[in-house]
């Protein structure tokens, strides 16, 4: 089964459990799920513990202002502590020393009776442990001995005032925990069916909104995989689908671009193998049916069979070395002065003592080239110098071919910045801008129109295969009509002590 027909049967599916869209939606109803259940399992595990355990805060609290605000103001603060128990539910009851029951608040029975909350015993029981605290304060929860349902958190605490001791004793209900329980779960239940049904409307919402842009461009890229390189990612707001929609519209035109050059490579070199070919072909009837014994003749032709076929086994040797450089990155680095590798290269390309280069051009006249040269000693690098060789042989050689009228090319090495820089200078036809970064690629549209008869195409490709293995920073100076400057830099490395 074909990777489109997976594609057309995932989408034929009502639900993809695989999808993006289910996955958002799911994986959202379980957060709320698992925020319900939380709040289900405090309702019915922490609750009652919870809530006594605020209220006794809260009754300790303000008992204590009571004892502050009676040692404070003694009866006179009587006034004030009955409004503290009337807003906050609570009974409080104050003894002196002797046990005598001082006053009681609030006073439910409307004739002035005060209210005593502790028997006689319930007292010096209280008062033994309140003197055996090391705060003499006890605030704690206990359950109505008639309803074990009602539950109340007492307080008792022991503080002296005016040199006399008095004993404050404090009572707030906390009512039938079990009914408020009830209230609070049906509410819950409400809350829960609530947010449950939004849930499953926001997230059903939210799955689509957020997978819509991807289910694009996860369309857009089955056109571009079936080679429709004209399709657009469409960027959704998110900043990271627009950077993912910009990235994959970049790697659409590159390859575009690399498409339009593989079709321009498989018609160059069809090219470039016709041609050499339909001359070998022309020539060799020519030798067998015409000229095969006139000696001269067939010398003549036989040489033009040579040098076609020579330019044959350039094209291909270069083609392999191309796919030899792609295939491997393999580099055997040495530490070598580049400086001596450069004079070395220029001596192999046969210059006189006066400065002069002869090279064949297309009609076998020998041109003269003057080559100035400004070469700084002692920079040592890092790299594979035979590699290395080969890039310093392309830039001359193509600097070479490429000089203006004044048959005159430069080069110069130096340091910059920690690094060994080379330069070739012509003063030749130049680049454009726009087709400057095409030169690099082998059998370019660009490289075509700036290359001799001789040249294969494939020279700067293997020169940027090679520099970008080393890292090395290169590139192309130039402008039309007034040359070009080819460069690379090396990174400098300590030469060797004597």
């Amino acid at each position: 089964m074909t990777r489109t027909s997976n594609t057309e049967k995932r989408r034929k599916k009502l639900v993809d459990s695989n999808g993006l869209r289910f996955n958002i939606w799911f994986y959202f109803i379980l957060f709320c799920v698992c925020i319900i259940a939380v709040m289900w399992f405090f309702e019915f595990v922490f609750l009652k513990g919870y809530y006594g355990t605020m209220k006794r805060n809260d009754v300790r609290k303000i008992c204590r202002e009571i004892v502050a605000g009676y040692q404070r103001l003694g009866s006179a603060y009587e006034t004030d502590i009955d409004e503290y128990a009337r807003l906050n539910g609570m009974y409080v009851s104050l003894y002196n020393g002797s046990g005598t029951l001082l006053f009681t608040y609030p006073n439910y029975s409307g004739s002035g009776v005060k209210q005593n909350l502790l028997t006689e015993s319930q007292r010096k029981e209280l008062l033994s442990r309140l003197k055996g605290d090391e705060d003499n304060e006890v605030c704690e929860i206990a359950a109505n001995a008639e309803n074990e349902e009602d539950t109340f958190v007492t307080y008792g605490a022991v503080f002296d005032f005016d040199g006399a001791e008095y004993m404050l004793y404090a009572q707030a209900s906390l009512g039938s925990i079990n009914a408020t329980t009830v209230i609070l779960a049906s509410q819950l239940l409400l809350t829960t069916i609530i947010a449950l049904a939004l849930a499953f409307v926001l997230s059903a919402f939210l799955s689509r909104q957020l997978s819509k842009p991807i289910v694009l461009m996860s369309q857009s890229a089955q056109h571009l995989a079936s080679g429709d390189y004209t399709v657009r990612f469409e960027g959704s707001g998110y900043t990271e689908l627009d950077e993912l929609s910009d990235t994959l519209n970049f790697a659409t035109e590159e390859m575009q671009r690399v498409e339009t050059l593989r079709q321009d490579l498989l018609a160059n070199i069809s090219h470039d193998l016709k041609t050499p070919l339909t001359i070998i072909k022309s020539y060799a009837e020519l030798i067998k049916d015409i000229t095969g014994d006139n000696k001269a003749k067939r010398e003549e032709q036989l040489d033009v069979i040579i040098d076609e076929a020579k330019r044959l086994t350039e094209l291909v040797n270069e083609i392999l070395v191309v796919s030899q450089q792609n295939s491997t990155s393999k580099l055997n680095k040495t530490d070598f002065d580049f400086s001596e590798l450069v004079e070395s290269v220029v001596k192999k390309f046969d210059f006189d003592n006066s400065g002069y280069k002869f090279r064949r051009d297309g009609t076998g006249d020998k041109i003269p080239i003057q080559v100035p040269r400004d070469v700084k000693k002692g920079l040592w690098v890092n790299a594979d110098r035979h590699k290395i060789e080969q890039v310093l042989f392309n830039f001359i050689s193509n600097a070479v071919k490429y000089c203006g009228k004044d048959k005159e090319i430069i080069i110069v090495v130096k340091e910059a910045g920690g690094s060994a820089r080379f330069d070739v200078f012509d003063h030749g036809n130049g680049i454009s801008k726009q087709e400057q970064k095409y030169i690099w690629d082998r059998f370019s549209r660009a490289s075509q129109k700036y290359k001799r008869g001789d040249s294969t195409g494939l020279g700067l490709s293997i020169v940027r295969s090679i520099l970008k293995s080393h890292d090395a920073v290169f590139g192309v100076n130039s402008a039309v009509g007034k040359g070009s400057d080819f460069y690379f830099e090396l990174p400098l490395v300590e030469p060797p002590q004597n």
